[in-house]
This record gives C-alpha cells, sequence and structure tokens, in this order.
C-alpha cells in the first residue's frame, strides 16, 4: 500500500487551503494538474499500479473547478512521446492556458479530450453470461446494509454464489426476534433502558438503538440472501485500518482460497469544502476506498477473475464539497482500467445518488436541483448484475445517473421537459443563415443562433417574466453540417429554481436527438427572469469618428469569413491592445435564420451577439493577427431597451488573455450612449489555424441559394 500517495494528496490539500482565498480574489489565477499516463487519462491501459495511485489529481482540479468557478482550471494528462522535457513542458504549458474541456491529453503531435457516450439501460440485454458457477467465492466489503447488500440480490438469486461479506457492524449476539412485538422508536428505547441502565445518557441510548436497526437491517438482509440459494459468511472487518485488512485476507484465503470476485462498496462521505476540508477526514476516505487495492492486484495474479468497484459520479463531473471523495473514486477508476490491462474483468462503476444507502433527504434536494434523480435499489442491483455479465460493453468505467423523477406538483410543469416544438431538424433549408456562416466549406450553426433557441424556449417556460440576465452560456461543441446535410437536436430545460428580486433561474441544453449521437450536449445556457427589467444601466461616451488607421480595411473580405446577410459591423471607431469601440447595424427578421425553434421577435436578438463575436475577432485580427470563434458568454445583465435592429455601438475590454484564449467584457450601447447590456464576460478561442477555415468561407458550387 502507498502511503506516500496519500500523504501526497495531504500536502496537496494544505496548499490549497492556503492558497485559494488569493487565487479567488484575483483575475487571472489558475490551477493545472499533471499526470503521465500516456495522453488519455490510462484509458489505454495502465501498466503500474503506483500510475493508479497518483490519477486521483484530476479530482483535485474538477473540485476546483466547481468551488472557484472564477478560477481557470485544467486537468492534463502528459503523453510519452516527446523528444524531451523541454518539449513536453512547452506543450504542457501551452496546454494549461488553453480554453476548452477540463480535462485534455497531450502528446507531442496531437491531444485527446474525454467524452462521455450516452446508452441508456435496456430492459433486457441480450447478455453473453460470465461464468458465476455455484458456490463460487465472491468477496463484498462495505457491510450487509443498503446499497451494498441490494446490490447481491440478482447475483444471489442467478449464481447461488457463497458471499464473504466485510462489514463494520457487528452482528447482534441477542435474538433479534423479541424486538419485532415493539412498535413504534420509543418502545424500543424504554426496553434498551430496561436491559441496560447504563443509557440513561440520551446519545450512548440513540447509538445503542441505532445499532439494533443496523444489526436488525443486516440480520434480514443475510436472511434474504440466503433464502436465494446463496451461502454467506459475515466478518467484522474495517477495510481502513491496514493489520485488520491484512489479517482478514490472509484468513480469506486460508480457509477458501482466492476470491473468484470482488464486489469493493465500502466507503465513507466525508464532504466539506477545500477551505473546510481536514487532513484525517480526507485520509479516511483514502484509506476506505483504496487500503485493498494492492489485495486486488496479488489476487489477480492468483486467480481473481473479476471485479466490481463502486466509484462515484463526483470523480467524473465533479462536485463541489467532495474533494476527498472524488480524488478516492478516480482512483478506483483507474484502477479498473489497470487490472482490465492486466486481463480481469473490471468494473468501476460511478454511481449516482441511490435511494438509500449513504444519500439523506437533504441530499436528495440537491441533486434533484440540477435534474438529478435517485437510483432506486433494485434497478441499480439489476444493472449492477447486467454490466458484469455483458462483457460486450466494453468500457472499464461507467457514468449511472437516474432521470429527476417528477413530483406532484411539477406535473403541470411536466411539459418543459419536452423539446421546444419536437426535435429541430438543421439544414440550409431550414436555417437560411448558414449560408452565410461557412467555414472549411461546411455550414456552421452560428452560437449566436445556438443562444437564442435556448433563450426562447426559457422565455415560453415563464411567458409572465422578462429575461433579465445570462448568467452562463456555455458551447461544448459546434455544429457543422455539409451542404446537404441535416441533424436533429432538441431544446430542453433542465430546472427551474428561484433568484433573487422575486426572480426564476432557468437552465437549458441544446442536445442531439440523431440516433448516431443521441444525447450529446452541444450548449448550456443559464438565465434569469424577472417581473421587471431596469430601464437603463447609465450613459458612457464614446468616439464618433472612424479611426482613420482601418480606414482602407474591409472587414469583411479581409477579416471576418461572415456573409452578406451577417455583415453587421459598419466601422471601427477605436482600438487599441486592450480595448475596442465598433460601430454596427443590425438587421434581419429571425425567420430569415431560422424557421424552427425562434419566436416572432427576437428575444435577446441573435443578430447583435453574432456582431459581438465579429467585434471580438475584429480585435484579435487587428491586434495579434489571430483568428478566434466564440465558447461562452457568462454575466450578462440586460435591460428593456436592449435593441434588436438598427444603429448600436459595442464596446469591447480585455480581460484575460492566453495563449488560445481571449476574454472580453462587453458593453451594448445605443447610439445616444445609453448602456442596454453589460457586465458580459465573453471567452474566445483563437488558433492560428482558424485563418484556412476563414478563408474556406464558401460552400460547394450549387449548394448556395437565397436567403429570402
Amino acid at each position: 500500500f502507498d502511503v506516500h500517495a496519500h500523504r501526497w494528496y495531504v500536502q496537496a490539500l494544505r496548499l490549497l487551503r492556503r492558497v485559494g482565498p488569493q487565487l479567488q480574489s484575483l483575475h487571472d489565477a489558475f490551477v493545472v494538474s499533471v499526470s503521465r499516463h500516456g495522453g488519455q487519462f490510462g484509458l489505454d491501459g495502465l501498466t503500474q499500479m503506483q500510475q493508479v495511485q497518483a490519477s486521483g489529481v484530476a479530482a483535485l482540479t474538477k473540485t476546483v473547478a466547481q468551488e472557484w468557478p472564477a478560477v481557470h482550471t485544467r486537468a492534463i494528462d502528459l503523453a510519452k512521446d516527446f523528444v524531451d522535457g523541454f518539449e513536453a513542458a512547452h506543450r504542457c504549458i501551452d496546454g494549461a492556458l488553453w480554453a476548452g474541456p477540463l480535462e485534455i491529453g497531450i502528446a507531442s503531435q496531437q491531444q485527446w479530450s474525454l467524452e462521455l457516450q450516452l446508452q441508456r439501460a435496456e430492459k433486457e440485454w441480450q447478455a453473453p453470461k460470465l461464468e458465476i458457477k455455484p458456490k463460487s467465492l465472491i468477496l463484498v466489503t462495505g457491510g450487509a446494509r443498503g446499497v451494498t447488500a441490494a446490490s447481491l440480490l440478482p447475483l444471489a438469486e442467478r449464481y447461488q454464489p457463497h458471499f464473504v461479506i466485510w462489514g463494520r457492524t457487528p452482528l447482534a449476539e441477542r435474538d433479534l426476534s423479541t424486538w419485532d412485538h415493539l412498535g413504534d422508536a420509543a418502545a424500543v428505547k424504554r426496553a434498551l433502558m430496561e436491559q441496560d441502565p447504563a443509557l440513561k445518557h440520551p446519545r450512548a441510548l440513540e447509538q445503542a438503538y441505532r445499532l439494533l436497526l443496523q444489526q436488525k437491517e443486516i440480520h434480514e438482509n443475510l436472511q434474504s440472501l440466503r433464502a436465494l440459494g446463496a451461502e454467506v459468511s459475515y466478518r467484522v472487518v474495517d477495510v481502513s485500518k491496514e493489520a485488520e485488512l491484512r489479517e482478514a485476507a490472509d484468513a480469506l484465503v486460508k480457509d477458501w482460497g482466492v476470491p473468484a470476485g470482488v464486489i469493493h462498496g465500502a466507503g465513507v462521505i466525508r464532504d466539506k469544502l477545500i477551505g473546510e476540508q481536514k487532513d484525517e477526514e480526507l485520509l479516511e476516505v483514502l484509506d476506505t476506498k483504496l487500503r485493498l487495492l494492492p489485495h486486488l492486484e496479488q489476487w489477480t495474479k492468483a486467480g481473481l477473475e473479476w471485479v466490481v468497484l463502486f466509484s462515484s459520479s463526483t470523480a467524473r463531473l465533479g462536485r463541489k464539497g467532495q474533494l476527498a471523495y472524488g480524488v478516492a473514486n478516480e482512483i478506483l477508476n483507474k484502477c479498473a482500467q489497470y487490472l482490465r490491462s492486466q486481463g480481469l474483468t473490471a468494473l468501476a462503476l460511478n454511481w449516482g445518488p441511490w435511494d438509500g444507502g449513504m444519500v439523506q433527504d437533504s441530499l436528495k434536494k440537491v441533486f434533484a436541483a440540477e435534474g438529478i434523480g435517485t437510483i432506486p435499489l433494485a434497478a441499480g442491483a439489476d444493472f449492477m448484475c447486467k454490466a458484469l455479465e455483458y462483457r460486450g460493453l466494453g468500457a472499464s468505467e461507467w457514468v449511472i445517473l437516474a432521470a429527476k423523477e417528477l413530483r406532484a406538483e411539477e406535473t403541470e410543469q411536466a411539459e418543459l421537459q419536452e423539446p421546444l416544438g419536437g426535435a429541430l431538424t438543421l439544414s440550409l433549408a431550414t436555417c437560411p443563415v448558414l449560408i452565410d456562416h461557412v467555414l472549411k466549406h461546411r455550414a456552421v450553426v452560428p452560437a449566436a443562433l445556438i443562444l437564442e433557441w435556448l433563450s426562447v424556449q426559457a422565455q415560453r417556460s415563464l411567458p409572465d417574466l422578462h429575461l433579465a440576465a445570462v448568467e452562463e452560456f456555455t458551447l461544448w461543441k459546434g455544429i457543422v453540417l455539409d451542404a446537404d446535410q441535416q441533424r436533429l437536436v432538441a431544446v430542453k430545460n433542465l430546472d427551474i429554481s428561484e433568484a433573487e428580486s422575486s426572480g426564476k433561474r432557468i437552465r437549458c441544453d441544446l442536445i442531439s436527438t440523431d440516433p448516431a449521437d443521441s444525447g450529446r450536449a452541444y450548449a448550456r445556457a443559464q438565465f434569469v427572469f424577472r417581473p421587471e427589467l431596469a430601464r437603463d444601466l447609465g450613459n458612457e461616451g464614446f468616439k464618433q469618428s472612424a479611426d482613420q488607421q482601418f480606414a482602407g480595411l474591409r472587414l469583411y473580405d479581409e477579416v471576418l469569413f461572415h456573409g452578406e446577410s451577417l455583415a453587421y459591423l459598419t466601422q471601427i471607431l477605436s482600438a487599441d491592445a486592450r480595448s475596442l469601440e465598433i460601430q454596427a447595424e443590425l438587421k434581419g427578421q429571425p425567420q430569415l435564420w431560422s424557421q424552427q425553434g425562434l419566436a416572432q421577435d427576437w428575444i435577446l436578438g441573435a443578430p447583435l451577439w453574432d456582431a459581438v463575436f465579429q467585434a471580438a475577432i475584429v480585435w484579435s485580427h487587428t491586434q495579434l493577427g489571430l483568428k478566434c470563434l466564440p465558447n461562452r458568454l457568462q454575466g450578462l445583465e440586460l435591460t428593456q431597451s436592449l435593441p434588436k435592429a438598427g444603429p448600436v455601438v459595442l464596446k469591447l475590454s480585455l480581460v484575460h488573455q492566453e495563449a488560445h484564449a481571449l476574454r472580453f467584457s462587453v458593453k451594448v450601447l445605443d447610439p445616444k450612449g445609453a448602456v442596454c447590456a453589460q457586465g458580459g464576460v465573453i471567452e474566445m478561442v483563437m488558433d492560428a489555424s482558424l485563418a484556412h477555415s476563414f478563408a474556406d468561407n464558401h460552400l460547394p458550387s450549387g449548394a448556395r441559394a437565397s436567403l429570402t
């Protein structure tokens, strides 16, 4: 067991605790973790258990991203094909500063990102059966209560194995049936005090009562397994204690031999924010999850056939307050990859919240607010059994989530979960604007149009309120079409919650409904709606005439790729190394952009925000000689006078510059200088290779048609 790795995680936690307040107060702070597992985060196979123990570093970064949103975060996995350390360091620094996914793998000549592949759990899988013979020895950690116990029932029913269950709760020495006639908790506690006068102290009495309930649950679960034909042996073992674990492992092999399979469900939760997490809490979580791993490696060499590791969706997705749990379970994920490379059938099941176990009612409310339901015990157990049986699924790491269940009071809003008007069919015919938005001879759906689709869905969901702010808009993946291609997408609401000033907060996703990649998320937006909007946000001056140094610059011939219908920018008023003022003339009705998914009038105004993104491209071209494309908009405050057509002045101020990313604060002014929108920060992805894409801004011959 590698105690040095655990000490390193403690040192990393101490460092984050110490620098956290300062990092969050800075504008350009970043936290980057670096591993060297081959560039693909071990998915192509790890070769040493030492790599497994070191692989939780990415979970640190994911937690920082959740808790400190203003800090730039990146988890990098380096390949091993670099010429020398200098080349690796150079690529690593570049990767740390790029905009894009949180996790990226970097090699000498290429890079990778991780992507979840959506697969709905089928009721019936045609499963090639894993050979689990009757009386096969299966070691189970995590005790005989809650989720762990429930997961054993399908295996017991189908295969009648011999379960050796390790748990921390001792079995009852008394006859538990004598307590069955006692009804409520008060009667049970009175009986406990009569048997043991020392339990008069309330805390001691409550502990004795809870232990009795736990022992009754264990007894009933063991009886259920035996009734299904399984043989069950229960041992009191705390897997977080090295000496106790070693003694139990030696006894297991001596008494029954090397197990055929292991289900590692042990775990504890010690959730705290980074600044409040104690060293000993982190170690307790790590020890409980990870001290068994060297024994799994040893048993693999001696005949172990399969292993199921109970991990958590926190390891894959990150979660505020769960640094310790995320690190421990990310290491479990990598352990499954390592054991798989050794020829073992190994699964790391990244469970979402179960309807039982460690997920209490308070946590259920948190998950429900995020659109995540709780996994029913029977459904989760059945999934585990089938995933274990069906080796052809191929993946060692699974993320299992349940859809949110609608409460009775939500049923009248159930239509919000449905796509806006069904799936949107995207093509040159249904989205005329695509003809003038072409890169590399392929049509690209404008980010501004995606933002408008999302805002329309949100507005229809809250018809009595006004769109007051865009808190977050992120474009994860662009939608690209060939001239004769169609794509199916849908706009879906995720949740609605309360916001300040009697407002509502709503999140929407644009997802694919194409059969080939159904469920892929392209973009997400979070809006705030309020009963009233501010009339204006004050006034600002701006330069009234064009900057003569750019008088000869033809924006739509030399700088931008946009076609005639999107030619909004009219003249550069001023531009320098930190800012840009530019005039635009907005035009075009919604129907000229898309014949589906839009309202009769603009909600946010796609022309306005496309003009803003164009202005950022103009700055990067004039100041850096590079092209860029949008991928994020944050913190935008709106007024009732937000212009949807006619002249506007756009003011961009550079707030952050990286090797491959730019961030600008944005203000939108009307011709009189009234501020109509402000506070927003747009992020642009910048790359030298975009110059060639911008140049190829026409569809193949014959594909172009009239917008009207």
